[in-house]
């Protein structure tokens, strides 16, 4: 079994996790790549967050695939909208559950299709660490948060994305 686990662990997949305040101004992205984990915050009211963990994933990755949770109805909105602001070539084979970075070799991914059920029902279910809790209503910039409060809001974004990792590599 050690040795199982293991193997899984080495094809554990890129996560990446939107949050936003009031579900349309993205203020922070979660990377995780199945070892590692940073995250990208939004520094002041000019700053580009989505363009930011962009260059990051495609100078420090290369090409790569990244998955996020429901990202058809939410995460690759905004990616398709800061790529297209930037003049950036995107493919779109499956509509938005598939969007392809041309420039970046970067593709973007849902994972919801194939999972069919929260990311809370997987954790659940592939015994995994669930999400925290956040309050989405109470949202704030993350250069307005207590350090306090911003610890807890970066605890909840890599949570996130490590879950999602877990259940969908075990999936």
């Amino acid at each position: 079994m050690q040795v199982k686990v293991q193997v899984l662990r080495n094809l554990e997949v890129h996560t990446f996790d939107i949050e936003t305040l009031g579900w349309s101004e993205p203020i922070a992205v979660g990377l995780f790549d199945g070892t590692n984990y940073k995250d990208f915050l939004k520094d002041s009211p000019d700053d580009e967050v989505i363009w930011k963990f962009l260059e990051y994933a495609r100078d420090y990755y290369g090409k790569v695939t990244l998955y996020a949770h429901n990202s058809t109805s939410f995460d690759n909105k905004f990616i398709l909208e800061c790529l297209i602001r930037h003049k950036q070539t995107v493919d779109m084979p499956a509509g938005l559950g598939s969007l392809r970075w041309i420039e970046g070799k970067i593709a973007f991914r849902d994972t919801y299709p194939l999972l069919r059920t929260s990311l809370d029902r997987a954790c659940e279910a592939f015994g995994i660490d669930r999400k925290l809790n956040w309050d989405h209503k109470k949202t704030v910039n993350t250069w307005e948060m207590s350090s306090d409060r911003l610890q807890v809001f970066r605890a909840y974004l890599e949570r996130d994305c490590k879950a999602l990792s877990g259940a969908y590599t075990l999936f």
